[in-house]
């Protein structure tokens, strides 16, 4: 997001639930990774008080993706990129199954 401050020396930004709860109209999807330390899932981010005015998770357009393929510099970053493809731009793939709570 255009409005996140990185950290000092570090490149992850503090971005809490009101500063996503301030963009909640504009929010069109909500991406999510899930591995040893995120735990996210779908109906926990549904469930999540306030998030209801999200407008992803109004329309259904949440997602978890697996972290070992979103942030780790290995050749399954490719794979990661796909998954992202897939959930940004449907109708440019062949397989537009959405992610679920596995």
């Amino acid at each position: 997001a255009h409005d996140a401050q990185a950290r000092r020396e570090t490149n992850i930004a503090a971005y809490g639930k009101e500063r996503i709860l301030s963009h909640a109209k504009e929010i069109e999807i909500y991406l999510a990774q899930r591995g040893p330390m995120n735990h996210a899932k779908i109906s926990r981010i549904k469930e999540e008080g306030g998030f209801s005015a999200i407008k992803a998770v109004r329309e259904g357009k949440v997602y978890i993706i697996d972290e070992k393929i979103v942030s780790r510099p290995t050749m399954r970053l490719l794979d990661g990129i796909y998954e992202i493809g897939r959930i940004l731009y449907p109708a440019r793939f062949n397989d537009t199954t959405p992610f679920t709570d596995r």
